[in-house]
């Protein structure tokens, strides 16, 4: 007997000033969501509710010529349910972070730790070192320092900043303007190094 595909019945809003999707240099994205996951058949117990906010801005620094201030934060949340799927919980680690999905702590594996709730936020300082001509493209080689925080909870009545796991690292950008992004960062946790490598920033 195969199992029930679950779906998800979702709503976003969603405020964004940036002043671009891909690469962006100021400007704030706001989406809180609120959604009832349940089996494609009848009501039964591994129906449930998920609620989550993700925000982020992107602040240039006068002070600093080339460098942008940029952070992150992502609350989610299943305030009623039981007998969730493991793979929709929620998650926190590797190299990337997701709307409303699994977000980044770059010193652990993608997925390290899982549970009902989560919370999680990075800052890093994006700096433009130096550029140079390839081929039809201008390449600007960015550095960025950063710290990731997070963590997860295994109840709704559990505090997911109890015990935070932290992350400090620095990333390298190759970035060909308006539209490709490509990433390397190295982060240190407490089970060491890890490195990610990607296209479009991490968040």
């Amino acid at each position: 007997m195969q199992p029930l595909l679950s779906r998800l019945n979702q709503v976003a809003l969603v405020y964004d000033t940036r002043d671009d999707s891909t690469i962006p240099t100021r400007g704030t994205q706001w989406v809180a969501y609120a959604g009832v996951n349940g089996h494609d058949a009848t009501i039964s117990d591994s129906i449930y509710s998920v609620a989550g906010l993700d925000a982020r801005t992107f602040v240039p620094i006068s002070a600093l010529p080339d460098t942008v201030l940029a952070a992150h934060v992502a609350l989610r949340y299943l305030p009623s349910g039981h007998e969730i799927p493991f793979f929709d919980l929620s998650s926190i680690g590797g190299g990337e972070s997701d709307i409303g999905g699994e977000q980044l702590l770059r010193g652990f594996g993608q997925g390290r730790f899982v549970g009902r709730d989560s919370f999680d936020t990075t800052i890093e300082l994006r700096h433009r070192a130096f550029s140079f001509d390839a081929a039809a493209s201008h390449v600007d080689i960015e550095v960025a320092p950063f710290l990731d925080m997070g963590e997860v909870a295994s109840s709704s009545g559990a505090d997911p900043l109890s015990a935070l796991h932290k992350v400090v690292g620095i990333g390298v950008r190759g970035i060909a303007r308006p539209s490709v992004v490509g990433y390397v960062d190295v982060g240190y946790g407490t089970e060491g190094i890890a490195v990610f490598t990607g296209i479009n920033y991490p968040f």
